[in-house]
């Protein structure tokens, strides 16, 4: 048994909360649903795929590291369907079908877009995770865990942080640590930037700067030596093998751990972590 450390970073993330037609929120941290997305793109596996064809990773227990939480900003969409569209949209209020576009696919050349009834179109908002740094930790048996990080190492289709244009930064996976969530929680330096006043000197051997940051459990049962700081309620147990398949609701306990602080990530990594596809010269290489 050992756990994975995969790195979530990037200029935006968004982990879907409960979707609606004008707003698509997040919640603050990365989510257990679209944990499972992620493997199963690196895996290669399809939306239509049986479910049980992911038992093995659906076992495995999972925790969020926040590093980093980066800070929520709401972005302007609109939305301009096909006409052929126009039928999903039935649900709406009358005063609202107004607001679906045509699209400008049907227009001729030269010629202005057409909108239902005249109106502009559909205009949604979509909030974003900016400059977020958390810590993905999945902990199982070794055999599951090795076939995860070779398909993670080199993905069947693009990764993405919740939403098709939030591309991860790299390095994305930083390697096996051969101990439990709770320990590599607490050896694997801080992914993120440290706020000055999180940081506590002389806390650990060597008078390394650490900074106490918040631990997620989003699957399976978290550590019980770590004491509960929080329980955070949603929908992200996911019923089927499509989104459309629906969820049912999820316990995600939040607790704290003290973790160190070095510029040295990658180096640390190469020294402290197995990695499936780089050596640790590589990884030496590209600090």
């Amino acid at each position: 048994m050992s756990t994975l450390v995969a790195r979530l970073a990037g200029p935006l993330q968004a982990w879907g909360a409960e979707p609606r037609l004008r707003t698509a929120s997040t919640h603050p941290t990365p989510t257990w649903s679209g944990l499972l997305g992620i493997a199963r793109a690196a895996l290669g596996h399809g939306r239509t795929d049986p479910t049980d064809q992911i038992r093995w990773l659906r076992n495995l227990d999972m925790a969020i590291r926040v590093d980093q939480p980066g800070t929520v900003h709401v972005d302007f969409h609109t939305i301009n369907p096909l006409p052929a569209a126009y039928e999903k949209f039935e649900f709406l209020d009358p005063p609202d079908r107004g607001l679906v576009p045509l699209g400008t696919t049907v227009q001729a050349s030269g010629q202005a877009p057409r909108w239902l009834k005249g109106a502009a179109p559909l205009v949604t908002r979509r909030a974003f995770i900016n400059d977020g740094s958390f810590l993905w930790l999945a902990h199982g048996p070794d055999g599951d865990l090795d076939r995860l990080a070779h398909a993670l190492s080199s993905p069947r289709w693009t990764l993405a942080l919740g939403r098709k244009g939030c591309t991860p930064a790299s390095p994305f996976l930083l390697g096996l640590h051969p101990g439990t969530i709770t320990q590599a929680a607490r050896a694997v330096p801080l992914t993120g930037r440290t706020p000055d006043r999180t940081v506590d000197r002389a806390t650990i051997p060597g008078d390394t700067p650490t900074s106490r940051v918040e631990l997620v459990w989003i699957h399976g049962a978290p550590d019980p030596a770590l004491a509960a700081t929080g329980t955070r309620v949603l929908l992200d147990n996911p019923t089927g093998s499509h989104p459309q398949d629906g969820y049912t609701t999820g316990r995600h306990t939040v607790t704290q751990v003290q973790v160190p602080y070095r510029k040295d990530l990658l180096q640390w990594a190469s020294a402290h972590l197995t990695h499936p596809a780089r050596t640790s010269t590589d990884l030496e290489t590209t600090t």
